[in-house]
């Protein structure tokens, strides 16, 4: 009996035995031009803050190459001090090739070009992290091989990586920085980040370079990333940047932006576009429960005369639509000619486009009809039609938007978006457009629950007025027939275009086949100003449902198969115009208030018909295009077979 007591009581005391703490080493200092290596496994813990200078010897105080590590800051800050032009000061923490890693607990500032950098790394953890003041003022040229930059927080080809709790402050690049971010993500599957704050993100290229990006958030190349709860604020591009955003998912599958309530605000762009939300190729993009606002692209800086677009939110491809051609237009059938002359398809410069042929017909000495024998692949802009020999002179021609084919076996260019209770408000666009939802040329779209308000275009000083402005922008995918875009119970208030290049403002607009909009609503939508290239014409008009224009004839195709049901439109200039719709349905519309309730197009069947409205681009297009902003580009009507199907039970409509 004693034998078994004692036994017991030893098997009781394994039992219950505690458990050994793990081993802490304390740093207490690192000294200046060297990196504290952290290359064994266990738990490190600051004893005190850190001042650091770096030299060639060590660009991070803390370099990290171990697994199964856990650095605690322990409230503790690390700093790098010395002259601000020390190249030398360039990352306050960097791991390399490590995985089940945790930092926590601390503050990182005063670094030249990043706060932590994790490489080859995967289960990552950042907890209750501080970075701020990040300043690159190098003055080394950049390009696009070797681009300099600034960001808080980078991963790139990691895994497995979290950021909780974290604070992300005061991030800048100066002359000669390209890329500028708060927290950035390269080629990282399963980022997380949640209850964090990014903010004061400044970027000033003297430069300029398409690839001038300033970002508070970027995901680029990272499937499955989850996104919860964030505040991004104070995303600031000045002079050559090209890109603002406040959050931008590129390329990455499967992302995600949930939680109880995301904030993406004061996004400004004083270079060219600016955006809240930018999803460029998406295969798999959620975003709920989000509000992005005070969105600013343009006006002027130091007399920089630029300025692009102001977005809310843009889902879409990079680069155009690939096309071909059907047809030709004469314009100018010349004279004296004998035979028939060559024609000459010449495409611009840096386009893909190929294989295009066609040959001219000749009678009573006129080029009569052009036959396009092939119409060629891969263009993404219009080429210029001429004619060569053949005894005759003066012949010209042109390819029109509704001539385009687009090349459906391409199909590549990103899908599956799904926005639900979102407000999107605040939405200011200078010399180009502001749109408070862009879906672009994307498919497999489900957006419900939205808000637009306050979308104004051509807000400057300058007094030249801007492009248009839309509440949803809806660009159905040209190369499929139907691109499944559904928008349910959206609003759109209070969109406002002064003096408009595209002569538009639109609480709706759609182009490309297969949109559908239900119980959607669109109020006080108007169109100010003046018209810049015909003095004492209407300067367009305020569409609460209409088409989508644009001044590029490569975007320049309709609507069809649109389905509009239970929309209504109140307090607009006109509440649905069905300008280069075809084979759609009005089923059950509501007007109230508006100066024109329905604008009803003639049907003019694949071709031109006499009405045309000509748009005008804005003045980045002159700048930045070689673009003639005040040449008119005419957008002809190929709208035919649509109808109404009132709610009076009074017989439906079809023109």
């Amino acid at each position: 009996m004693l034998k078994q007591f004692l036994a017991l009581a030893l098997l009781f005391s394994v039992w219950t035995k505690p458990a050994q703490a793990q081993a802490v080493t304390e740093i207490t200092s690192v000294p200046n031009g060297f990196s504290y290596v952290i290359d064994s496994p266990g738990t490190y813990r600051l004893a005190n803050d850190i001042d650091w200078e770096g030299s060639p010897l060590g660009l991070t105080p803390f370099l990290i190459t171990a697994s199964n590590v856990t650095l605690n800051l322990n409230n503790k800050t690390v700093r790098a001090v010395g002259s601000t032009t020390n190249s030398y000061n360039s990352t306050g923490i960097s791991a390399e090739g490590c995985s089940n890693l945790v930092v926590s607990n601390g503050a990182l500032r005063g670094f030249r070009e990043y706060g932590i950098t994790v490489t080859a790394s995967r289960h990552v953890t950042l907890s209750g992290i501080t970075v701020r003041d990040i300043h690159n003022p190098t003055l080394v040229p950049i390009t696009n091989l070797v681009p300099n930059a600034a960001a808080g927080i980078a991963f790139l080809l990691s895994s497995n990586v979290t950021v909780s709790d974290s604070t992300v402050a005061n991030i800048s690049g100066g002359p000669q920085v390209m890329l500028v971010a708060g927290l950035q993500a390269v080629a990282t599957p399963r980022l997380t980040v949640t209850s964090t704050t990014v903010t004061g993100i400044f970027s000033d290229p003297e430069i300029g370079l398409k690839d001038n990006l300033c970002n508070g958030i970027a995901v680029i190349d990272s499937p499955d990333a989850r996104l919860s709860d964030l505040l991004v604020s104070n995303v600031v591009g000045i002079r050559f940047t090209a890109t603002v955003n406040g959050l931008v998912a590129d390329e990455s599958a499967n992302f995600q932006l949930t939680g109880r309530t995301n904030v993406i605000t004061a996004i400004t762009n004083y270079g060219a576009v600016a955006s809240g939300i930018s999803g460029t190729t998406p295969k798999g993009m959620a975003i709920r429960n989000t509000r992005v606002s005070d969105i600013f692209a343009g006006e002027t800086w130091t007399n920089n005369l630029i300025g692009h677009t102001s977005i809310g939110m843009v889902f879409g491809p990079l680069g155009g639509y690939p096309l071909g051609f059907r047809g030709v237009t004469i314009t100018n059938g010349g004279r004296g000619y004998t035979a028939a002359p060559t024609v000459i398809i010449t495409k611009v410069p840096n386009d893909g486009g190929s294989g295009a042929t066609a040959r001219a017909f000749v009678s009573g000495g006129r080029v009569t009809r052009v036959q396009i024998l092939s119409p060629g692949s891969n263009f993404l802009t219009f080429p210029s039609i001429t004619f060569t020999g053949g005894g005759g002179r003066g012949a010209a021609a042109i390819v029109l938007p509704y001539q385009v084919v687009y090349d459906r076996t391409n199909t590549n260019t990103g899908g599956g978006v799904f926005v639900s209770n979102c407000l999107v408000e605040n939405i200011t666009g200078s010399i180009d457009d502001a749109h408070g939802i862009s879906f672009f040329g994307v498919t497999n779209v489900v957006a419900s629950n939205i808000l637009i308000r306050h979308v104004r275009d051509g807000s400057n000083s300058l007094g030249i007025g801007g492009s248009k402005a839309t509440g949803i922008e809806n660009f159905g995918n040209p190369m499929v027939a139907d691109s499944r875009i559904t928008l349910i119970r959206c609003r759109a208030e209070n969109i406002r275009a002064h003096s408009p290049g595209d002569l538009a403002a639109n609480g709706f607009s759609l182009a490309g086949g297969g949109i559908r909009l239900i119980s959607c609503t669109a109020s006080n939508v108007r169109v100010t100003g003046t018209n810049r290239l015909t003095p004492g014409a209407s300067p367009g008009l305020g569409y609460g449902f209409g088409y989508a224009p644009d001044i590029r004839l490569n975007y320049q195709y309709p609507a069809w198969n649109a389905v509009l049901q239970d929309c209504s439109a109140a307090d607009c200039d006109v509440g649905f115009d069905t300008f280069n719709y075809q084979n759609s349905v009005w089923i059950r519309p509501t007007s109230r208030g508006n100066r024109l309730a329905f604008l009803q197009q003639p049907s003019t069947p694949n071709r031109p018909s006499g009405t045309v409205r000509m748009f005008y681009g804005s003045v980045w297009n002159q700048i930045y295009e070689a673009t003639n902003y005040i040449q008119a580009v005419p957008a002809w009507n190929n709208a035919f077979r649509n109808r109404i199907i009132p709610a009076s039970g009074i017989p439906p409509k079809a023109w």
